[in-house]
């Protein structure tokens, strides 16, 4: 078992408007952890914009896991993009944790 070390933490309120994660500054987490609260959101990674109906749907409670220590989820740490869904009637937070 290999033990990942914390290097950042945000919270990130995710709108209408297409945002990403924006911490740590100046280094680049390969794995993060993170919860979806207050509403469900939309992500996409590929380098386009998610919209309120397309993109991965996350309800809202979800905790996403990318910590396998096997993998490196640089990349779709630094593309990744959210908006709140469709259905939401209130901004969503997301609850991050970054790992080195």
């Amino acid at each position: 078992m290999v033990a990942l070390n914390a290097i950042g933490y945000e919270e990130i309120i995710v709108g209408i408007a297409p945002i990403g994660f924006t911490a740590p500054t100046g280094l680049l987490p390969k794995h993060a952890l993170f919860l979806v609260r207050g509403a469900a959101v939309r992500r996409k990674s590929d380098g386009a914009n998610p919209t309120s109906t397309s993109g991965m749907f996350y309800a809202e409670g979800t905790y996403v896991d990318w910590t396998d220590p096997e993998k490196n989820y640089q990349g779709i740490i630094q593309r990744a993009q959210f908006v709140r869904d469709a259905n939401a009637t209130q901004n969503a937070t997301l609850v991050v944790e970054y790992y080195g």
